[in-house]
């Protein structure tokens, strides 16, 4: 017989632990933290017996004697902890690459990226602050220094992602620049400088550059690795200024919209591969760029004279977000994670916005 039982007799009600009026069993200590029981509040005497015989079977369950009262009883229950299985998390052992994940969405993807279990490299053409990001992240990451619009560059750190984590799963394509009333965030009140009249072809291809070629030219680096795995996914960061008309906006506007054009037609090329591409396109969020756009609203909107950039921001949020709030870059790493995900193996060439409702004034 096990041992552990304060009385020998398994058959008489005499040697179940005493019940009290509360409904919680005496003092009760599993063999194994592994195993302990859980015991609640307002479960019945017969319940509570029927419970030991059906689990009695095979294996001690319960050693010591009854506290004195009720309310020590409550003590003990209040010290049992319920051992539940370890939740799997949803990016075990795979490894991701996130382009401009120093600040801002980028280090908002690879920080939740990194919660799901990923092993995540940071790239970055800010090293060191790519650095601190991987430094910070839930599970040890990688960071490299590189520029994701030469190829040379961005094939040898992909290269050195493969040797540091044995290969590659995920590929974020988020880095881009949106500088002034190029942001992609700035509401139509905004006004700027780089309207289509003002705007060099200079700038038309730096913007294209930083936000349509790097897509592309990590893209070519990473599908090697992504095949050698059997599969993988694509996540490409592309904005709701590809997919509405803003004014201002030209060329970071059709860089975007050329974006998510490339997301449908590498889901459909990499398929085969079980390599699946789709795009997100985030809505209204802090960033750098709204430290100087809050002065060229308020000479729009002389309501908004008294409020400083970030009252300006949160202002525009109120006014032109359905849902009343700003997206973080936390909420573009949730939707990320879950695309990268096994979860959802059957969704391929797809955009999806993240920005509260906006979109739906457009549409």
């Amino acid at each position: 017989m096990p041992t552990g039982i304060a009385s020998p007799s398994i058959r008489s009600t005499r040697s179940w632990p005493r019940i009290h009026s509360n409904g919680c069993a005496a003092s009760v200590a599993s063999s194994s933290p592994a195993r302990a029981t859980r015991m609640c509040r307002g479960i019945s005497a017969g319940r509570w017996r029927a419970a030991w015989k059906r689990r009695w079977r095979g294996r001690k369950l319960f050693t010591g004697a009854a506290p004195a009262s009720a309310s020590s009883n409550s003590r003990a229950c209040r010290r049992i902890r319920i051992a539940r299985p370890k939740e799997r998390l949803m990016l075990t052992g795979k490894t991701a690459i996130v382009t401009g994940g120093a600040r801002g969405i980028g280090a908002g993807i690879a920080r939740v990226l990194a919660s799901q279990g990923a092993q995540v490299a940071v790239l970055d053409l800010d090293g060191a602050e790519a650095e601190k990001t991987a430094a910070a992240l839930a599970v040890p990451g990688l960071a490299v220094a590189c520029d994701v619009a030469i190829e040379a560059e961005t094939a040898k750190a992909v290269r050195s992602v493969v040797e540091r984590f044995g290969g590659l799963d995920i590929l974020v394509n988020n880095a881009g620049v949106g500088r002034g009333a190029s942001d992609p965030n700035v509401p139509r009140a905004a006004r700027g400088s780089l309207g289509s009249g003002a705007m060099s072809g200079a700038q038309w291809d730096e913007y294209l550059s930083q936000n349509l070629r790097t897509t592309f030219v990590t893209t070519a680096a990473g599908l090697a690795a992504l095949k050698a795995r059997g599969g993988g996914a694509i996540v490409n960061i592309a904005s709701i200024a590809g997919l509405v008309a803003s004014p201002r906006l030209p060329a970071y506007a059709a860089a975007k919209a050329g974006v998510i054009s490339l997301t449908k037609s590498l889901a459909l090329e990499y398929a085969p591969h079980d390599i699946r591409v789709n795009a997100i396109c985030p809505g209204f969020l802090w960033t750098r760029a709204w430290e100087g756009l809050a002065e060229a609203i308020k000479l729009d909107t002389p309501d908004f004279a008294a409020l400083d950039a970030r009252g300006v921001f949160l202002e525009v949020v109120k006014r032109g977000v359905p849902l009343g709030r700003e997206q973080t870059p936390d909420d573009i790493g949730q939707l990320t994670a879950f695309l990268a995900s096994d979860a959802a193996r059957n969704i391929t060439g797809q955009w999806i916005a993240v920005d509260g409702g906006i979109t739906l004034r457009q549409a």
